[in-house]
């Protein structure tokens, strides 16, 4: 029954995650210190009429067992994904490839500011769609910076390319969407569809974005704009043509298959000759092999997921953790040589082994996040949270295409500085009460909180990458975010209608 009494601690547990938002929007501490510390005040709050009875045995077990213990286990998988992806990051890192890459753009686009500009970017969202953090940032935006700076585009411009870029890769980043199969208990294949149709949905925002700032200032010749413009109408009538008709779908999915054929059969080969040549291979020389380990884990679950339905696999489905696996494999056996193994001490063995102590240090920020975000997971999910809460907020919830695309369009800048929005902040409180109230289908949560969330990874002045670029370009963060913000603005509009169209049958 709810009474007055459950109805004050709604609010007061509503007033919980409110105050914790704005602790973190306005004294700025580490998210993963305040996520455990919510989660543990929310589970407080709510048994308080508990404690005040004298009852405080069902409390601490639901405090040490249910928001702690199984908290830090609660996105495990998440965990395992987040560490074998920054393993693989080691790996390209130690290889070269961002920086090969790179150059091959500006030796293939000429003395364009356009064509660098653009092909930069394509590059720039290739690298993201496996690496992340900081170090990784870094380690890219040395080399594509100054590139773009030489062929006169503004440090701002150059900048917000960057940021656009560099979440344009994380639409198919495996890792995030690992994200959503954790936090809403959904299908990859209900995800990859939506993965890649926002990153259509991105990638041409972001060209628009590149073709004004390079226009603007530097000027587009007419021979690229008229390129361009051809190669985005037939790139965006091809996805039409493969979406409205099976049989073309069916030559994608076909070409995927063998595209990873190809790739694994390389790979064997190479390795073969190794053995049996001894051929040198010198470390930080980019081939082709070791390019392909950055799209091989994407490669695996495009297709082993759209393999399906051609019946290649039978029901066989690859998951994201062991397409990683997969991935730090390849990457190895790319780069390996028996002349390189027997000149390093340890060989074979130490090199994987320092790839996994960097992955490792390259990860713990994000884990230690992550253990919160499964402990605020927990606690909004408690039985005495969601009675109390439910009420209030399913009036809340949008019930019709129309009020979901406007509310989560108008309300998309609460995705920045860790609001409510922001899975990686108090958004995982907020998406806990919303899957408990059981009024939205969990993928149009998943489209909601994927689509407004590009505002918080290109945006948010508070991320460690945005204000590393800020002082490298020697501009000012909040500038960058002015700069950029109308158009993941757009993003995020279009992302919420293609989705309400996708999943419309969760109204």
């Amino acid at each position: 029954m709810y009474n007055r009494r459950m109805l004050w601690l709604g609010v007061l547990l509503i007033a919980v995650i409110v105050g914790m938002g704005l602790f973190l929007f306005i004294v700025r501490p580490p998210t993963a210190l305040v996520l455990p510390l919510a989660a543990i005040l929310l589970a407080l709050v709510a048994f308080a009429p508990q404690l005040i009875s004298g009852n405080f045995t069902d409390p601490l077990n639901a405090i040490f067992g249910t928001v702690i213990g199984a908290g830090f286990t609660r996105l495990s998988a998440l965990i395992v994904a987040v560490v074998l992806g920054a393993v693989l990051a080691a790996q390209v890192e130690d290889a070269g490839i961002a920086k090969y890459l790179v150059r091959f753009a500006a030796e293939f686009s000429g003395d364009s500011p356009f064509m660098l500009t653009l092909l930069l970017t394509l590059v720039i969202a290739l690298l993201f769609t496996n690496l992340g953090g900081l170090g990784a940032v870094i380690m890219v935006a040395t080399t594509a910076l100054p590139l773009m700076l030489a062929m006169g585009l503004s440090p701002l411009s150059a900048g917000a390319v960057f940021l656009l870029a560099l979440s344009l890769g994380g639409c198919l980043n495996p890792v995030n969407w690992q994200l959503y199969i954790s936090v809403l208990g959904l299908p990859q294949e209900r995800i990859i569809p939506y993965a890649l149709t926002l990153f259509v949905i991105f990638l041409a925002v972001t060209a628009a974005f590149v073709f004004v700032r390079v226009h603007r200032e530097q000027g587009v010749r007419r021979p690229e704009m008229a390129a361009t413009v051809a190669v985005a109408l037939a790139f965006i009538a091809a996805s039409a043509v493969t979406l409205r008709y099976p049989a073309a779908f069916a030559v994608v999915k076909l070409a995927l298959f063998w595209l990873l054929a190809a790739a694994t059969a390389l790979l064997t080969l190479a390795v073969l000759a190794r053995l049996a040549t001894g051929a040198a291979f010198l470390r930080g020389r980019v081939h082709g092999l070791s390019i392909a380990a950055l799209i091989y884990p994407l490669l695996l679950l495009l297709t082993a997921n759209l393999g399906k339905s051609l019946n290649y696999f039978g029901e066989f489905s690859l998951g994201i953790v062991p397409a990683l696996f997969l991935g730090v494999l390849y990457a190895h056996a790319a780069s390996w040589t028996p002349s390189v193994a027997k000149a390093t001490t340890g060989g074979e063995a130490n090199r994987i082994m320092r790839a996994c102590y960097s992955g490792f240090k390259m990860a713990i920020p994000a884990i230690l996040l992550l253990f919160g975000i499964g402990m605020l997971l927990q606690a909004t999910m408690l039985p005495e949270v969601t009675e109390a809460v439910r009420p209030l907020i399913t009036g809340l919830i949008p019930r019709t295409p129309v009020l979901y695309i406007a509310a989560f369009t108008v309300f998309a800048p609460l995705a920045l500085y860790r609001g409510p929005l922001n899975l990686y902040g108090m958004g995982s409180g907020i998406v806990g009460l919303l899957m408990e109230a059981g009024k939205l289908a969990a993928p149009l949560l998943m489209v909601a909180f994927f689509s407004v969330g590009m505002m918080q990874g290109v945006c948010d002045p508070t991320n460690t990458h945005n204000a590393w670029l800020a002082g490298f370009l020697k501009v000012r963060v909040l500038d960058l975010t002015r700069a950029t913000i109308a158009w993941v603005w757009l993003v995020a509009f279009l992302g919420l209608l293609a989705g309400a169209i996708m999943f419309g049958g969760g109204f």
